[in-house]
């Protein structure tokens, strides 16, 4: 696990060198942010039925327009562009991808049907923000040797958010869980990857930007 975590340092922080691909990068955390707004349905409210469960959700998605806002800045700060992804590309796409289970509410079903997937989208959530927390967590470190000190102020202030999102998703888990369910998502493994159910997938994404970028300016030129 060292030996990962300095790969995945030295990543970021030969990232955070490069004012183009820092911007590549704060870009797709912030697609990441809007993800939400783009698909219209991803937080399954309907199938909310306690009001402190449901109020912490709309703070969730509260905290989500503020971290709009706080990358578009950061990207600007370091004078790049701000860019659309394909909703394919983005990290919530990719994790749905390798999601086994679906958790798309159906007219008819049973309340325990729904609950049972409302779940199930907090196991993918729970993947999701702990994921993105611990590619900030690199990031930030990064970020002491980037062009500007803003982008690690809003890496700072948006990795606090994220952390509360990842204690709430798991606990929602376990609250939402009936004991003789199989504990697929609250074990964590809510993915099916070609490596470990740890492995995180969000900075792979990220690793792959430098070649990305490269393919850029090879067909622009």
């Amino acid at each position: 696990m060292m030996i990962i975590d300095g790969i995945k340092a030295r990543l970021h922080r030969d990232i955070v060198a490069d004012p183009v691909l820092h911007g590549l990068v704060l870009n797709l955390y912030l697609n990441g942010e809007q993800y939400p707004h783009r698909v219209g349905d991803y937080f399954p409210l309907a199938a909310v039925e306690d009001p402190r469960l449901e109020q912490t959700v709309r703070r969730h998605m509260a905290d989500e327009d503020k971290h709009i806002a706080l990358y578009t800045r950061a990207i600007e700060k370091i004078g790049q562009p701000v860019h659309v992804q394909p909703l394919e590309n983005i990290f919530n796409s990719v994790i749905l991808r390798h999601t086994p289970a679906s958790f798309a509410l159906e007219a008819g079903e049973s309340r325990d049907a729904a609950r049972l997937k409302l779940a199930h989208f907090f196991a993918h959530l729970h993947f999701l923000e702990k994921r993105v927390a611990r590619s900030l967590e690199y990031h930030l470190d990064a970020c002491a040797h980037a062009v500007s000190d803003y982008p690690g102020k809003v890496i700072d202030a948006v990795l606090r958010d994220e952390r509360g999102h990842v204690r709430y998703t798991r606990e929602t888990v376990t609250d939402l869980l009936p004991a003789r369910e199989p504990l697929y998502a609250q074990s964590d493994i809510t993915v099916q990857s070609r490596d470990e159910p740890h492995d995180i997938i969000v900075d792979e994404i990220i690793a792959a930007m430098p070649a990305h970028l490269a393919a850029q300016e090879e067909n622009a030129s």
